[in-house]
């Protein structure tokens, strides 16, 4: 994956975007890594600091218990890449999409959202269904 300074920024807290990623989406992500046991009740609570803790640590990154932009991605993307997660695929198909916290790339949106479309993400159909009816494929390499 590749981001860039802009990218991250737009998922920074208090820009437009930042919000999008949000505490349940983190949640998921560190539960489909085996980094979170809780549910995915949107509270940043002492469970969450935790397991965002033991993330960074495995990872190298400072121990703040906080998620920065960058810490994000990699947190979104590994649960896309290595568990498959569909939660994950979707949300990074549509950053993709968009260009946040990534450097925008439609086929490569595609290629996400197809993968989380293939096993059973509604919310990842209902996207594939916006970027062809918008006609955002017209910016694709396909």
């Amino acid at each position: 994956w590749e981001y860039s300074t802009n990218s991250l920024a737009r998922i920074a807290r208090g820009q437009l975007g930042s919000d999008f990623i949000n505490i349940v989406d983190r949640q998921r992500a560190l539960k489909a890594l085996g980094y979170y046991n809780g549910g995915a009740d949107g509270k940043w609570g002492e469970q969450t600091r935790e397991s965002v803790r033991v993330f960074q640590r495995e990872l190298g990154f400072d121990e703040t218990g906080a998620l920065s932009p960058l810490e994000t991605v990699v947190l979104i993307c590994q649960a896309a890449e290595s568990k498959g997660d569909p939660d994950a695929q979707n949300l990074l198909g549509v950053m993709y999409a968009a260009g946040l916290g990534v450097v925008q790339n439609t086929d490569l949106a595609l290629e996400w959202l197809n993968a989380a479309a293939r096993r059973g993400s509604a919310d990842a159909y209902y996207n594939l269904a916006i970027i062809y009816a918008t006609g955002t494929i017209l910016s694709s390499y396909r």
